[in-house]
């Protein structure tokens, strides 16, 4: 791993990523590196499948990270049609 993350931290994480429908990790996983997924629903309601975007930190501001997981939230939504 990169970076630590402590457990509170990522309780936080997981439960904005829950609200907004997509997820961020920056840094975390490896330095300097700014990933983010969103998941892919089966009819059950699981995730079978995530889709992510990754670049270099910096790339993107708050509000360009912000529009890329919507945009990556919408190509899920289309994939799940396709998928099941």
């Amino acid at each position: 791993w990169g970076g630590q993350l402590s457990y509170a931290t990522y309780r936080q994480q997981v439960a904005e990523a829950a609200e907004r429908g997509w997820a961020i990790d920056d840094g975390h996983f490896s330095i300097g590196i700014l990933a983010v997924a969103a998941p892919v629903y089966s009819p059950a309601r699981t995730i079978d499948y995530t889709v992510s975007a990754v670049m270099f930190r910096g790339q993107r501001d708050e509000d360009g990270i912000s529009e890329l997981g919507k945009a990556l939230c919408g190509l899920c939504n289309e994939l799940q049609d396709v998928l099941f």
